[in-house]
């Protein structure tokens, strides 16, 4: 026993020195992964940084845009009043010049109508691409609708993640609060067992009171006969000295022997633990290593995929950087070639002016343009409010989305910390729990030493009182015993029913079988019908009728060997399901003999110990019960098996009897007829022939295959009576040897044996448990792996959809490029062709969208590297949160469900265009309001231009109508017409010679439609500007503004008008 528990010790010493090595490895990974853990928080705080830095730029740029809209509203309400005064003005030149310009009217209509025509077909186009743009914005809401309620089930799974946590804490308290009471029931035994302790010494001090005051007595009584009794006395006391020696020496033997087998179960016991753990933490590391080695593989494919989608970066970064260059080299070409457009146009303007007619043209073209505008403006407005609307309802509902996400992801940021929190709990409840195990572990130790006394103290009573404890015991215990007893009998009572009932079936398939009997009346017939004409047949016929009489008799004797062996097959199935169920009914019994004898054998002399065999038998009788479930379904098919067969055999026979019984009628019919035809009977004998040999090959086959099938399950079922037969055996062997050990035989180390044999056998049943489970997850494990395989996939056709639409971007480019390009050579030729102010106008205008349009593209391309560099940027992202997910699948701090779900949304692109494509539309839609502001301000600031001029032009007409009458009319020495006041400024013009006169209108008159074709210019550095300012401090144009037509009434009109001067 002293070198057993040596090797033992030893043993146990390398078991723990494995256990630190493997426990080392574990911190290291576990450091390993919270270094992870950390660059991964890390990463999270940058991306959250990087996309509030994006998200304060477009606040600011909404900001920026209703500043704008609000400015726009204040100019329009301004210019509202100036707009009416030049309306008015307007209404009366035109009720001016409406006698003198209808016929030029007509002609400028048709060419305005289809300028018009055009411009609004321009703006239709417009109205059409914005609402495009809102439907395009709209579906990408619904898209994002989508997003958030996948994340609201993100969130539901981070809940339901807590609830499991939870449920994990509530287990672990329930676990503290079961060791605790362990705790306190081991502390309750310890007191119990101290005062046991207390009381045993206390009745040894009584019994030694008792024995003294005994002797005493015996003193006084024999102190007669005290020389006699001195001798007996002193023999009698070396007798018990010698006899106390010996006790004392058996006693110590005893205590020391039960110390060594008690200590050496314990080793035992931890040797089989740490085995245990040992295998587990194997099995842990291989299967982490596995992870380890399958997460090192998806970061090299992610970090491939990264590097390949840098390089496919940088190559659209360079081609948009080419392309970039050579729309400005574009642009350059196109400013320079409306440069010399201006330069062409203005000349042209120039030798418009020479001439009245084409100030006149000027003029209608001006008031037409204007009332064109006026509608256009009008229509504009219209839809610059439903466009503001529509942005104002799709800020709105992006402002709802973005308040949605960002409290979705306050909740996500939520449950993350609270799952913390709770590991945080777990770890520390479960040091609690280690704690709380190393306490109850003192305490058992405390426990084992008192309960050692105690068994020291005990021995000291006498024999008389244990024998009489040890009876009590064991009528307790018989007494617990019975209601498992009970409870097992009735469930084999159960089984051992539905096991008659299936042999019942058997039984009954036999009877019925039995009773059947093979009907070949048919048979027996046709022979009778043929013995009295075969001698005058002739011998073929007679040949062919001996061959179909055989194949019948053939056909009956296979019909007859069915039945047959389908009764021998149920007898001999019957008769093995018995002897098995019996072999297992007896195997159950002899290993619940082995474990009472083995609590007998291991119990000390005159106790038995108390041993709870419910659990235990409980295990057993669940085995017995599955192997008799095993055996019943096996029974039911063989019965059911064999009932189909018997059911087709029946079927084939009716047939059979149905088509001999025609056979002889037809027979008997060719018989009848008088000649009987030979030609007929033998056609119809080989007909019968031919039928009667394909029945016998398939009552052959299927007679063959009967006993196959027969043969192979008697084969199983025998080797089963074989197994249970050596099994059997091998239980009989055990409990003899274990009898042998009770009867006094030293066999120890088998008995030892046996009872490691049943804790091997117990811990194989549960490793098969464990292996089963550990099969069931390794499924669980493919399925999730096939997933992810299927999410690389989609993501590298993502990858592809991406590729294919920059190509079509590039594609649309290259046709822009190409429109532009007609477009410049139909303007050179337009430029060419043009020799009036119309279609040099109708030019500017299409250059003018060209322009728009050229802007318009380099912006998309800018917002299409923008998109692409966001995708890029996102990828990224997600592979950074691939490689968290698997790094803490890795750890185990997270289910791999959890990880297939996070890998399957990071990994899945759609959600990265889906965003990116709302923020480019949302700029593009704003981009493009801005755009019709800016034309709206221009076309208001055309139209106010054009008032202007039509004002000073309307001036100019006045004033130097004025002055020529004037000229006329006055003589230059008539006293009452110079008794007229003049004002300083109108004596400056009618003093100054005619010729100065009429030539600074000349100069004013340059470039009269300049400042509308130029923008940039403003009205007030114009020359004409300078002159009409000088005209507009002249009282002419005040004094006279309604008496213009009539001459007569000039003198009284300046009277009259004069104080006002």
């Amino acid at each position: 026993l002293k070198e057993a528990v040596k090797s033992s010790e030893a043993q146990r010493l390398e078991l723990q020195n494995k256990l630190q090595a493997l426990s080392e490895e574990l911190n290291k990974k576990t450091e390993f992964a919270e270094e992870l853990q950390k660059m991964s928080g890390q990463t999270r705080s940058e991306i959250e940084a990087q996309q509030s830095s994006e998200e304060i730029p477009k606040i600011q740029a909404d900001l920026g845009v209703s500043a704008r809209e609000e400015e726009l509203r204040q100019q329009l309400d301004s210019l509202r009043p100036e707009q009416e005064r030049s309306e008015e003005e307007k209404s009366r030149l035109v009720a001016f010049l409406q006698e003198r310009d209808l016929e030029i009217k007509q002609l400028r209509e048709t060419l305005e109508r289809e300028h018009a025509e055009k411009e609004i077909d321009q703006l239709e186009k417009l109205l059409e691409t914005a609402k495009e743009e809102t439907s395009r914005l709209k579906f990408d809401l619904q898209d994002k609708v989508k997003l958030i309620a996948e994340k609201q089930e993100n969130l539901d799974v981070s809940e339901e993640k807590s609830r499991v946590l939870q449920e994990e804490l509530a287990a672990l308290k329930l676990q503290m609060e079961v060791l605790e009471s362990r705790k306190n029931e081991a502390e309750g035994t310890v007191q119990s067992l101290k005062s046991r302790v207390q009381v045993l010494t206390a009745e040894v001090e009584s019994v030694g009171v008792e024995r003294d005051n005994l002797l005493s007595e015996k003193e006084s009584i024999s102190r007669s006969h005290l020389e006699e009794m001195e001798k007996l006395r002193l023999s009698l006391s070396e007798e018990n000295n010698r006899l106390r020696e010996e006790l004392e020496g058996l006693r110590e033997e005893k205590q020391l022997r039960e110390e060594l087998e008690d200590r050496a179960e314990m080793l035992q016991a931890e040797i089989g633990e740490l085995n245990i753990t040992l295998k587990t933490l194997t099995e842990q590391n291989q299967q982490q290593l596995e992870k380890v080695s399958s997460t090192q593989e998806l970061l090299k494919a992610a970090q491939d995929e990264l590097c390949e989608q840098r390089r496919v970066k940088s190559d659209l970064e360079k081609r948009m950087q080419e392309e970039e260059s050579r729309l400005s080299l574009k642009i350059n070409d196109l400013v320079q070639s409306l440069r010399g457009v201006e330069a062409e146009r203005d000349d042209l303007l120039c030798e418009m002016k020479t001439s009245q007619q084409t100030f006149k043209e000027d003029l209608q073209e001006a008031l037409s343009r204007a009332s064109s505008l006026g509608e256009e403006q009008a229509r504009l407005q219209e839809a610059l409010a439903g466009l503001r609307g529509e942005k104002r309802q799709l800020g709105e509902e992006l402002e709802d989305r973005t308040r949605k996400m960002s409290a979705v992801q306050e909740k996500l940021s939520q449950q993350e910390q609270w799952s913390l929190q709770l590991q945080e709990r777990v770890a520390e409840l479960k040091r609690e729990v280690q704690h709380l195990e190393e306490e109850l572990q003192t305490k058992t130790e405390q426990q084992a030493r008192a309960k050692a006394e105690a068994d020291a103290s005990q021995l000291m009573l006498n024999e008389a009182k244990a024998t009489i404890s040890t009876l009590k015991r064991q009528l307790d215990g018989l007494e617990q015993n019975t209601e498992g007893v009970e409870i097992i009998s009735s469930q084999l009572q159960d089984s051992s029913s539905q096991l008659q009932e299936c042999f019942g079936r058997f039984q009954e398939f036999k009877d019925a079988i039995s009773k059947y009997k093979c009907q070949d009346k048919a048979l027996r017939r046709q022979r009778s019908l043929m013995n009295a004409l075969l001698t005058s047949l002739p011998g073929a016929t007679v040949a062919s009728y001996c061959a179909v009489h055989r194949l019948g008799e053939q056909t009956v004797k296979n019909f007859l060997d069915i039945p047959i062996t389908l009764y021998l097959q149920a007898v001999n199935c019957k008769r093995l399901f018995e002897e098995l169920v019996r072999k297992d009914l007896a195997i159950f019994e002899e290993k619940r003999v082995q474990d009472l004898l083995l609590s007998r054998a291991e119990a000390p002399p005159h106790a038995i110990g108390d041993v709870d065999f419910r659990s235990l038998w409980g295990q057993r009788l669940c085995e017995l019960l599955d192997k008799r479930r095993l055996h019943l379904q096996k029974m039911q098919s063989i019965v059911e098996k064999l009932q189909s067969n018997m059911a087709a055999y029946v079927e084939n026979e009716r047939a059979e009897i149905c088509e001999q019984e025609k056979f002889t009628e037809q027979l008997e019919g060719a018989i009848s007829s008088q000649p009987i035809s030979i030609p007929n009977l033998d056609c119809l004998l080989s007909q019968e022939a031919g039928r009667r040999s394909a029945t016998v090959q398939t009552s052959r086959q299927c007679l063959q295959l009967l006993v196959n099938e027969q043969k192979n399950l008697l084969d199983e079922l025998k080797q089963l009576e074989v197994e249970g037969k050596s099994r059997l055996r091998e239980e009989q062997s055990k409990s003899s040897t274990l009898l042998r050990a009770l009867e006094g035989a030293p066999l120890k180390e088998e008995v030892s044996l046996l009872k490691d044999n049943q804790q091997l056998a117990l811990q194989l049943q549960q490793a098969e448990k464990n292996i089963k489970m550990l099969h069931v997850q390794m499924e669980e494990l493919e399925k999730i792996r096939m997933e992810a395989n299927h999410s690389v996939s989609q993501h590298k056709e993502a990858t592809q959809l991406l590729q294919t639409e920059l190509q079509d971007n590039r594609a649309l480019v290259q046709e822009k490029d190409d429109t532009i390009q007609t477009l410049k050579n139909k303007l050179r030729a337009s430029e060419t062709n043009s020799t009036g102010a119309a279609e040099q106008e109708r030019l500017r205008h299409k250059l003018f969208q060209m322009e728009l349009k050229l802007n318009l593209a380099s912006d998309q391309h800018k917002l299409e590297i923008q998109r692409m560099n966001t995708v890029l940027g996102e990828k990224e992202a997600s592979l950074r949160r691939l490689k968290e997910a698997l790094r803490k699948s890795q750890q185990g701090e997270e289910p791999v469900l959890q990880g297939k779900e996070l890998y399957a949304r990071l990994t899945n692109p759609r959600e990265v265009v889906i965003q990116s494509s709302i923020a480019l539309e949302k700029t593009k839609l704003e981009e493009k309001v801005q755009q019709l502001q800016l034309k709206i301000t221009e076309l208001e600031s055309e139209g106010l231009g054009q008032k202007e001029e039509i004002s000073k032009w309307k001036n100019r007409a006045i004033k130097l109508k004025g002055k020529s009458k004037r000229v006329d009319r006055t003589p230059p020495n008539s006293p009452t017409k110079r008794g007229y006041t003049f004002s300083s400024d109108s004596e400056h013009h009618l003093n100054s010679p005619m010729k100065k006169i009429l030539v600074t209108p000349k100069k004013v008159l340059d470039s009269p439609r300049k400042p509308l074709d130029s923008p940039k210019v403003s009205l007030l550095d114009s020359p004409k500007q300078n002159f009409f300012d000088l005209a507009g401090v002249s009282d002419l144009s005040s004094s006279f503004p309604k008496q213009f037509f009539d001459n007569s009434r000039l003198g009284a009109c300046a009277d009259n008008d004069g104080p006002k001067e």
